[in-house]
């Protein structure tokens, strides 16, 4: 399985920012999980059994980090 997003580790994802993730690979449909790293809160998004694309509208705080899976 490949995941690629629309921006690099060198750059910042701002709050209300989109995200864009492609998924290849694997078996659909695909499930994923987003997490602010200090938040409770997880994000968990069941793709279409078409779909490989996702756009995730960053809620974090500013300046925090978040983490994905699929």
């Amino acid at each position: 399985m490949k995941i690629a997003a629309n921006v690099s580790t060198s750059e910042l994802l701002q709050t209300c920012q989109p995200l864009g993730l492609e998924v290849t690979g694997g078996t659909k449909p695909y499930t994923l999980s987003i997490a602010a790293l200090d938040s409770s809160v997880v994000t968990n998004v069941t793709m279409g059994q078409n779909d490989n694309l996702l756009t995730y509208i960053n809620r974090a705080a500013p300046n925090s980090q978040f983490i994905g899976r699929v």
